[in-house]
């Protein structure tokens, strides 16, 4: 039997450290699922799903990416658990995560997230540098570059309707 294993998160944006996980459940897995959050576009949410699910699948075409909602994880659990056999495994960061799906019945790999962070591409993506292209695969980067210009505008946006809450922050 295949061993099935799956993540889950933002992906806002796809980076290095993302790519690093995706590396080593492809060497522990013959299938790899990567459940992208459905969001709402904000500060920190600027990318939408189908801009994720490119940078994923344009890292590797291999990989079954699905979007997925965060308010019920059991019902999203669930429904995994009656798609994937078990014996799947569900790696991630995230302690709550890990105890849902394991009572569900999945092996669970945690491991503690890593340095790299979406928050610190999205800062030097906003900032009007070019640093953040180090911090991402080639995939992402030729999104972000398609992109960014809409998504700054849309960010300014944001701001002026937050103007009341002090430091603009992303």
């Amino acid at each position: 039997m295949k061993r099935k294993g799956f993540t889950l998160g933002r992906f806002q944006p796809f980076h290095n450290e993302h790519a690093k996980l995706i590396e080593r459940m492809k060497s522990e897995c013959d299938e790899v699922y990567v459940g992208v959050l459905k969001t709402k576009f904000s500060e920190y949410n600027p990318f939408t799903y189908e801009e994720r699910e490119e940078m994923i699948s344009g890292y590797d075409s291999s990989l079954n990416v699905f979007e997925y909602d965060k308010k019920d994880v059991v019902t999203l659990g669930l429904g995994i658990r009656l798609e994937l056999p078990f014996g799947s495994v569900f790696y991630s960061g995230d302690k709550k995560e890990c105890a849902c799906m394991a009572a569900l019945g999945f092996v669970v790999d945690y491991k503690k997230r890593g340095v790299g962070s979406a928050t610190a591409v999205r800062k030097k993506l906003f900032s009007g540098t070019e640093e953040w292209k180090e911090l991402v695969p080639e995939s992402s980067s030729s999104v972000i570059e398609r992109v960014k210009d809409q998504k700054e505008k849309g960010l300014k946006k944001i701001k002026k309707q937050k103007k009341f809450r002090g430091k603009y922050d992303l």
